[in-house]
């Protein structure tokens, strides 16, 4: 019995993208909270021929986060911590803007406060609906955000 077996090597590179909305508050505005989506799409499934849903899975995290940079860019006045907004490249092979943002990270680690990343939002059921990774681990998180989409 003979068995072959054929690589073939892909090499690419990608970057992430990021800037920081500065918060006003004097004493809160070294405080960083990071806002991320990631841009990268992986296309088409080569073993059944499908291709995934890109404009759900980092389209609409990316149109998001868009949207809402803008509006704090508008309203930066009212901000007490400073907001980073970051889009990340690699994230479909395995991560690889988020690793390298948690290895290199644009602003000292100390400073970050909270995470929140969008990813496949296109999907929900309704409005009022919001998955959130982590709120086991963190309960108040899931308990603010109940309360903030109660409204």
């Amino acid at each position: 019995m003979e068995v072959g077996v054929q690589f073939r090597e892909s090499r690419f590179s990608d970057s992430n993208i990021g800037g920081i909305i500065e918060g006003q508050d004097l004493e809160r505005k070294g405080e960083v909270l990071v806002l991320g989506a990631h841009y990268d799409h992986l296309g088409k499934d080569e073993a059944t021929g499908s291709y995934y849903q890109g404009a759900d899975d980092n389209a609409s995290g990316v149109a998001a986060l868009l949207e809402i940079a803008r509006s704090l860019g508008e309203r930066q006045k009212e901000l007490k911590r400073s907001v980073l907004i970051l889009f990340f490249g690699g994230e479909e092979w395995g991560l690889w803007g988020s690793r390298t943002f948690v290895r290199s990270p644009f602003v000292p680690q100390s400073r970050i406060k909270a995470m929140l990343s969008l990813d496949s939002i296109g999907g929900i059921a309704s409005e009022k609906e919001v998955f959130l990774i982590g709120s086991s681990t963190y309960p108040n998180l899931a308990q603010l955000s109940r309360r903030l989409l109660r409204g």
